[in-house]
């Protein structure tokens, strides 16, 4: 039996990541009193520092470890996590262990590579087996109904994100086919997930942050310009297209304790900004899941990034059911039924839209033949078919994928009824060229219909 308000497990690379990347997602499960633990891969000792009063600091990996811990305790007490490892003390076995940052390469704008100096001890030059039953351990004792971590090509390709993605694969793994050092049994985890974003709408959400904020001219904490990302820019390997896109969730009512969790990163984010909020007279209620971006913050790059409203997840394993973080607004591309109908509302869109697609079907079956002479022009066709596409965009505007599948039933066999009512065929469907195209060219756009872009319906995400 799936608990699906169980144990959350979220395993990141460096101290902010779990902020940065994951920190909604652990808003919203404490929001909801979950249990939540985090694991950090390692201290980040290799990470640059952004405030120019600490950049003494870089090239001294003991101190940047010190300084990324300490902001670290303080994000995830503004996120209300309690419970937090790093992996290396997670460790089994009498030989200590300490894995460090591996460093990193920019290969090319919003992509990155791994490090031509990685240590003996850089996370990635460690072996796996150990990292992944030492986390297997942990997973066995928590017993999780949740995992979170980075997708495989860890966010923007950082080597020590690659490799944690990789540690949880085969940790789950091992914590599924055998007991625990301790006697703990198996636990295959129910639900497995990676932290992504919609591609379009992080396209919007750009676009957005470069409107809102060319006017501004900021500049960052060593006094150089923050600039915004290029519309061109190739986007990193967390963006997904919206039907890869398993769940997405509202973050409004938790933004205020993940602004706080980002700012507590001072020495890896800057400029970390939501108008609405920072106002003199804050206006939560302004905030809503339909706006592309609520505000912005940028790296030691200098390029600004949008902050979203909602948190996005792919699910490697398990159902979007057991996820357990709330009401999703979106499911597998296609927004959630409102949650002041529900079942209902989302009944009865189906049978409306079956209905209509009768009335569709004979009404095009009907006229389908008529001709404009002298010319012979299939006017006819053209409203019938016309007639199919407008109603099935408005089908899948009203429920979505099940609608449009109601209203193509109603309306394929009504159709079909239609045509073969006597012996030989009706008159209304002769065996001829304008017949055929109604019989299949009906059913074909139904199918455009389902297939059309996301963006033309109302779940599209708005500038």
């Amino acid at each position: 039996m799936i608990a699906p308000d169980g144990p959350l497990l979220a395993v990141f690379a460096h101290p902010d990541d779990e902020t940065l990347t994951g920190g909604g997602v652990l808003a919203l499960a404490v929001a909801r009193g979950r249990r939540t633990v985090v694991v950090t891969a390692n201290r980040g000792e290799r990470g640059e520092i952004i405030p120019l009063e600490l950049a003494h600091l870089e090239g001294r990996p003991d101190d940047v470890a010190a300084l990324r811990t300490q902001e670290l305790r303080g994000a995830l007490a503004e996120l209300g996590v309690a419970e937090h490892r790093f992996l290396d003390e997670l460790a089994v076995g009498p030989r200590p262990v300490r894995y460090t940052d591996s460093g990193m390469a920019w290969l090319a704008p919003g992509r990155a590579g791994p490090a031509p100096d990685a240590a003996g001890d850089a996370l990635t030059s460690a072996d796996i087996g150990p990292a992944a039953a030492a986390l297997a351990e942990l997973v066995r004792q928590l017993r999780p109904s949740l995992v979170v971590t980075d997708e495989p090509g860890g966010g923007y390709g950082h080597p020590d994100h690659v490799r944690t993605h990789a540690i949880v694969v085969r940790a789950l793994e091992v914590a599924a086919l055998r007991p625990g050092s301790d006697g703990a049994p198996p636990w295959d985890v129910p639900v497995l997930a990676w932290v992504v974003r919609d591609a379009e709408r992080l396209r919007a959400a750009r676009a957005a942050v470069t409107e809102a904020t060319e006017p501004l001219a900021l500049r960052g904490a060593d006094g150089a310009p923050l600039v915004a990302p290029g519309a061109a820019e190739e986007l990193p390997s967390i963006a997904r297209a919206p039907e890869q896109v398993d769940v997405e969730l509202d973050l409004v009512p938790v933004l205020p304790r993940l602004v706080a969790a980002m700012r507590a990163y001072r020495s890896q984010a800057q400029a970390v900004t939501v108008p609405v909020l920072d106002a003199a007279a804050p206006d939560p209620g302004a905030l809503s899941p339909d706006q592309a971006a609520v505000g912005w913050f940028a790296l030691s790059n200098g390029v600004l990034a949008p902050i979203l409203p909602v948190v996005s997840l792919q699910l490697a394993k398990g159902d979007v059911d057991d996820v357990g973080l709330g009401r999703p607004l979106s499911r597998n591309g296609e927004p959630s039924a409102p949650a002041r109908s529900g079942g209902v509302y989302a009944a009865a869109a189906v049978a409306v839209c079956v209905v209509l697609g009768v009335l569709v079907g004979a009404g095009g079956t009907a006229v389908h033949r008529w001709v404009v002479t002298p010319w012979q022009l299939p006017l006819g066709a053209v409203l019938a078919l016309g007639a199919v596409a407008a109603g099935a965009f408005l089908a899948r505007g009203l429920g979505h994928g099940a609608a449009l599948f109601g209203y193509a039933v109603g309306l394929v066999a009504t159709v079909q009824a239609m045509a073969f009512l006597q012996p030989g065929g009706d008159v209304l469907i002769a065996s001829d060229g304008r017949s055929l195209v109604w019989l299949y060219g009906s059913v074909l756009v139904c199918g455009l219909a389902a297939f059309a872009p996301r963006r033309w319906f109302a779940d599209a995400p708005r500038t």
